[in-house]
């Protein structure tokens, strides 16, 4: 398993989409820290601002298309070059090997995050004039938030790979579920309904929208009061282990899609 990742993290290094990607990481969040920044405000509301653009307006919409384009590449690299027939014969499981490269796709969207969020906390110290001891709280709530996004993403891993279809697709589908995530989170934070008014009257569907993947994140997020220091807290474990369900189940269907390419 451990060559198989490191196999994975190689081909990872070699795609020229990598260059791209982080350059979003960077600057995505900082326009956002930009926007928090307006106003007469002083630099901890500039703090509390920042957390909250990164997690409503920032990680939901930046992470499910980097997901989404670095999936696609990762699990097309073998048919491209032809070589999955090979692997079959070394022999290697296609559950390992889609293990392997979820687990470099969990990797890299740590790295985005982390990137997204020092991104923040340069952007904002530089705006507040190096207010910046509140650094760690950006992180470790930024990094959590990286965590349930790639968690919430997998389903659209499992779509690229059920569906095989180009590149132009994955963007779109990418961009597609990035939209409705971010879309969802904002709304279930500010207490709104996203439905049309015949399903926004009913309980059913406005309880629905709430246990949608970027309902989930928002609510773990932003549930509990907030802490001390100003970060907040994990908020109810119920929600996460239901997001871990998910990942299990559609890390599941991704590897039986995917072993379906050989035949």
């Amino acid at each position: 398993m451990l060559r198989l990742c490191r196999c994975e993290f190689r081909k990872l290094r070699r795609l020229r989409l990598l260059p791209f990607l982080c350059l979003a990481a960077v600057l995505f969040p900082a326009f956002g820290t930009l926007m928090a920044a307006q106003g007469n405000i002083t630099p901890q509301e500039v703090y509390g601002n920042t957390i909250g653009m990164l997690v409503t307006f920032g990680l939901p919409f930046l992470l499910p298309v980097v997901v989404g384009l670095l999936a696609t590449r990762l699990f097309y690299l073998e048919t491209e070059c032809d070589t999955l027939k090979q692997l079959r014969t070394v022999p290697v499981r296609i559950g390992a090997l889609t293990a392997a490269k979820l687990l470099v796709l969990t990797w890299f969207v740590f790295f985005v995050t982390f990137l997204a969020a020092g991104s923040c906390v340069f952007a904002g110290a530089a705006l507040c004039g190096g207010y910046v001891e509140t650094a760690l709280p950006i992180w470790r709530t930024a990094l959590l938030d990286g965590i349930l996004q790639a968690a919430a993403a997998l389903p659209l891993v499992w779509l690229v790979v059920l569906l095989r279809r180009s590149h132009l697709f994955s963007l779109l589908a990418a961009l597609l579920y990035s939209v409705v995530n971010g879309f969802l989170s904002l709304n279930v934070l500010m207490q709104m309904s996203v439905l049309p008014p015949p399903l926004s009257t009913r309980p059913f569907w406005q309880q629905l929208v709430f246990w949608t993947p970027g309902g989930l994140i928002t609510r773990c997020l932003f549930a509990a009061e907030s802490g001390a220091d100003g970060s907040y807290r994990f908020a109810p474990w119920q929600l996460a282990v239901v997001l871990m369900a998910i990942a299990g189940l559609f890390g599941l269907l991704t590897a039986r899609a995917y072993a379906r390419w050989e035949r």
